[in-house]
């Protein structure tokens, strides 16, 4: 043989190959890495043209046999790469329970920290976890291209967050309504529920500090991310009564508000802050910038302070997006929009930043709601997602977009942006879909999609449906600026996202699914 033509190509196959050579015969076969090549035509003595077939990212060796058994080979002449999106890994987190995904990160080497909930018992290749009444949930790091368990450990009940810091270690932070211990001693509660926020080694999950905070009240709900830049940590959450986080006590405007904290790499409070209405006031997720600031968003009712002055009540439960800054937790601006159906709430559900500083959310809604000078989003059922782009500066109304049907929709769209000027929508929805000019057929009683849009307009570059005749749902989505996509989600049966696929053990297992888009 003396040529591959093209020498380049995509690891899912279907590229025609022209081979060059001598006394090729009709009848001879190919093989590229050891797979033998499709529609394979000898058109003369000197040229073959065939199909790749799929294969693993790397050079290969191109052989051709003729029916006599007479072959030629040209080592490393063909290499695969990973030229269009195509998922590329799937890894599964269960028992025979139900269990599920709940939240994710993962390090530059590509080692996973995943939580969730499970019951009965679980291993992830560590030791068997076994869940009690006050503690069902569970944290595992594990390399995830080779799905090695590192280490994994037991958690408390509610709700979880967690983030990996520059050092590779892992910071929790949630909930917990009885005594349980952390890795560092039993601690008990304050009467309802307490936070907690923790520091574990990434090397093996050696505690490395904890802090718990909490009253007589409950607090509901806690998320954390790591400023790349020093490794400081911010928390926000919910509370439902007076709470000291190092600071002095925060002040509780309503039936529950929102707190922001920040701490330094060793545990130690920097500052505080809390704000409200007379109303209840719940924070869902948080995301800081490359500068460190602070992107919050959620749920607030009546005429809620976010620190910048009252907003005005737009309709019962409602979103809110707001922008603090990393430095001391001041305020810089916040908007606030609600949906005019008053049978249905709106909340908004994820929040993340591009390299511009700008910020962006997705949620649901009900009824029509408008984030300022953009078009007013109608919502086709009872709630729809949605999906905005706000300003850095004054958090002013650059692009916003609708997605739903006529059936009850979604609840909890998550976004990433990839700093590569894309956003990613990782949705899940009831019966047939479009987005934009992709339209889908409902499979099950709740399918997941993976979409892509153009951060400068919100455009859809394309979408993908995964689903079978079961509810799935969706959790935590990360993308990345070399093209890597992860995703969690909790899901029942087979489950297929092309290349790559997950079967549940259980009734309901986790998963988290690596794509590439290049």
């Amino acid at each position: 043989m003396i040529s591959v033509d093209p020498a380049l190509g995509d690891t899912i196959g279907a590229t025609t190959v022209t081979l060059t050579g001598t006394l090729f015969a009709v009848g001879a076969e190919v093989s590229l890495g050891g797979s033998a090549c499709t529609s394979v035509v000898v058109d003369s003595e000197t040229q073959i043209t065939c199909t790749t077939p799929a294969h693993a990212a790397g050079a290969v060796d191109v052989i051709v046999t003729n029916p006599d058994n007479e072959s030629g080979m040209l080592s490393g002449a063909y290499t695969y790469a990973i030229l269009s999106f195509q998922a590329v890994k799937a890894v599964g987190f269960g028992g025979t329970g139900s269990d599920g995904v709940s939240t994710f990160d993962i390090d530059p080497q590509g080692q996973a920290v995943v939580m969730g909930n499970f019951s009965g018992t679980v291993d992830f290749g560590c030791g068997a976890l076994t869940s009690t009444a006050s503690a069902n949930a569970y944290l595992v790091k594990k390399d995830f291209d080779t799905n090695q368990c590192i280490w994994s450990r037991l958690m408390p009940n509610g709700r979880q967050s967690t983030a990996i810091d520059g050092a590779g270690d892992v910071l929790v932070a949630g909930s917990f309504s009885s005594a349980f211990d952390f890795g560092d001693g039993v601690r008990s509660t304050n009467g309802g529920n307490d936070i907690y926020l923790a520091k574990y080694a990434g090397a093996d999950g050696t505690p490395l500090w904890v802090r718990t905070f909490g009253s007589a009240s409950t607090f509901e709900w806690a998320s954390v991310a790591v400023d790349q830049s020093n490794d400081d940590v911010v928390i926000t959450g919910t509370l439902g009564g007076s709470i000291n986080f190092g600071g002095g006590p925060l002040s509780l405007f309503g039936s529950t508000d929102i707190f922001l904290a920040k701490f330094s790499s060793n545990g130690t409070h920097a500052w505080s802050r809390s704000f409200g209405g007379n109303g209840p006031d719940e924070q869902t997720a948080m995301a800081l910038s490359s500068l460190g600031e602070i992107g919050i968003t959620g749920m607030c009712r009546n005429a809620s302070n976010f620190g910048g002055g009252a907003l005005p009540n737009v309709n019962q439960k409602t979103i809110f997006i707001a922008k603090y800054s990393g430095v001391d937790g001041s305020y810089i601006w916040a908007r606030r929009t609600g949906g005019t159906n008053s049978a249905w709430e709106s909340w908004g559900a994820a929040v993340d930043f591009d390299a511009a500083g700008n910020l962006y959310g997705s949620g649901y809604f009900s009824g029509t709601i408008n984030f300022g000078t953009g078009p007013n989003l109608v919502a086709t059922s009872t709630v729809n997602t949605y999906v905005v782009k706000l300003d850095s500066s004054d958090g002013s109304h650059l692009w916003s977009q609708r997605f739903g049907n006529t059936n009850e929709g979604t609840y909890g769209a998550q976004i990433s942006v990839d700093q590569r000027g894309n956003v990613y929508l990782w949705d899940g929805q009831t019966g047939d879909m479009a987005y934009s000019t992709f339209n889908f057929t409902g499979q099950g009683q709740r399918d997941l999609y993976l979409v892509k849009l153009l951060v400068g307009d919100g455009s859809v570059v394309w979408a993908r449906q995964f689903a079978n005749a079961l509810p799935q749902y969706q959790s935590r989505i990360k993308a990345f600026s070399d093209g890597r996509i992860l995703v969690g989600l909790s899901y029942q049966g087979d489950l297929s996202f092309g290349e790559v696929s997950l079967s549940s053990a259980g009734d309901q297992d986790g998963g988290m699914v690596k794509f590439v888009d290049p």
